[in-house]
C-alpha cells in the first residue's frame, strides 16, 4: 500500500573529510585577505589603477583617475570607450606623452613587451615617463604592470597601477643638481690650486737664486767684511720676499677659492725697486747683463700698494726680460 516497511540508518566517520574542507576555507581565506591586502600595499597613493585582459587584448571597463581631486575618465579623453582593445588605448594615449618620455613610453608600454616579459617569468614591469594632466601641466608618473595567469581560462590579467611621483622626481634632480654643483666647485678649486701651486713655484725660484748666488759672493769674499755685510742684507731681503710668498702658499682657503686677496699698505717705491734689483741680480750677472734702475724725480714716492703683489709683477717681468735678453745687453 506504499508505506515503508523497512528503515536503513548509514553512520559514516566524515570527521577528516571535513577538517580537510575546513583546512582548504582557511586556507582560500587567507589567499583572499593577502591579495586584497597585497592590492591595497600597491594602489595606495595611486591616481589610476585598472585591469585588462593582456591575452585578448581586452579592456572591459572604464578608466579613471584622481586628477587634482577630480575623478576623470581616460577613455574619454584618448576618444575611446569601454570596452576597447588595450593596445589601442596604449597608442592613442601617446598623445599625451613628452616627447623626452615617448621612446621609452612606446618600448615598455605595449601589448608585445609586456606578454615577452611574462613568457620570460617577470611577473612585473615599470615604466617611468611624463606626460600632461587635463590642465596640461606635466607630471611624472610610475606606471606598473602586475602579470598573473587566471586559473580557469589560463588568460593574462594584468593590474595596472599609476603613482604621481612628480615631487619625488623634482627632489632627486634637486639633489643631483646640488651634487654636480659641489662637483664643478671642487674641480675648480683643484684647477685653481693646481693654477697657484705653478705660479709659486716660478715666484719663489728668483728669490731662491739670490740667496744661493749672494751667499755664495759672501763665502767667497769671507775676508771682506763689508761685501760680505752687502751680501747679507741682500740675502736678507730676498729671504723676505720668499717667505711672503710661502705665507702665500700656505693659505690653502685663498688657494682653494681661487680669490686673490690685495693687502693695500704704504709703501715706498724706491725702496721696494732697490730691493728689486737685490732679488734679480744673480739672473743678471749670470746672463752678463747690465741692469739700470732710475728712482730719481719720481713726485710720490710713498704709495699704498700690496707690496708682495707688485713684487711678484715686477719680478717675473724682471724675470722674462731677462729670459729673452741675449748675453751683453
Amino acid at each position: 500500500e506504499g508505506k515503508a516497511s523497512k528503515v536503513l540508518f548509514i553512520r559514516q566517520n566524515i570527521t577528516e573529510t571535513k577538517e580537510r574542507e575546513l583546512r582548504i576555507q582557511a586556507e582560500i581565506s587567507l589567499a583572499n585577505r593577502k591579495e586584497r591586502q597585497y592590492r591595497v600595499a600597491i594602489t595606495a597613493d595611486s591616481i589610476c589603477t585598472y585591469d585588462f585582459n593582456l591575452t585578448r587584448d581586452l579592456i572591459e571597463k572604464d578608466i579613471f583617475a584622481l586628477l587634482r581631486g577630480k575623478q576623470t575618465p581616460l577613455l574619454e579623453m584618448a576618444g575611446l570607450e569601454a570596452p576597447c582593445r588595450a593596445s589601442e588605448w596604449f597608442s592613442h594615449w601617446q598623445q599625451f606623452i613628452l616627447e623626452e618620455s615617448l621612446e621609452d613610453y612606446c618600448t615598455i608600454v605595449n601589448s608585445d613587451y609586456l606578454r615577452d616579459s611574462f613568457t620570460q617569468g617577470i611577473g612585473e614591469v615599470s615604466a617611468v615617463f611624463w606626460n600632461k594632466d587635463t590642465n596640461g601641466q606635466k607630471i611624472c608618473v610610475r606606471q606598473s604592470f602586475i602579470m598573473t595567469q587566471d586559473d580557469d581560462t589560463g588568460d593574462i590579467i594584468v593590474l595596472v597601477v599609476t603613482k604621481d611621483i612628480t615631487q619625488q622626481v623634482e627632489k632627486q634632480e634637486e639633489q643631483t643638481q646640488i651634487l654636480r654643483d659641489a662637483l664643478m666647485q671642487a674641480q675648480h678649486a683643484s684647477k685653481a690650486k693646481t693654477a697657484f701651486l705653478s705660479n709659486m713655484s716660478h715666484d719663489i725660484r728668483t728669490p731662491m737664486n739670490a740667496i744661493i748666488g749672494f751667499s755664495n759672493i759672501a763665502i767667497s769674499h769671507i775676508d771682506n767684511k763689508e761685501q760680505v755685510k752687502d751680501c747679507l742684507q741682500k740675502v736678507l731681503s730676498s729671504s723676505n720676499h720668499l717667505l711672503s710668498l710661502i705665507n702665500d702658499i700656505l693659505d690653502m682657503s685663498r688657494i682653494e677659492s681661487g680669490k686673490v686677496q690685495i693687502n693695500n699698505q704704504e709703501c715706498n717705491i724706491s725702496e721696494l725697486m732697490h730691493s728689486l734689483v737685490n732679488i734679480i741680480q744673480p739672473q743678471v750677472k749670470a746672463k752678463q747683463l747690465e741692469l739700470f734702475i732710475d728712482t730719481f724725480d719720481i713726485a710720490n714716492e710713498e704709495i699704498i700698494v700690496d707690496s708682495l703683489k707688485l713684487n711678484q709683477v715686477l719680478v717675473n717681468l724682471m724675470s722674462n726680460a731677462i729670459k729673452y735678453t741675449p748675453a751683453g745687453g
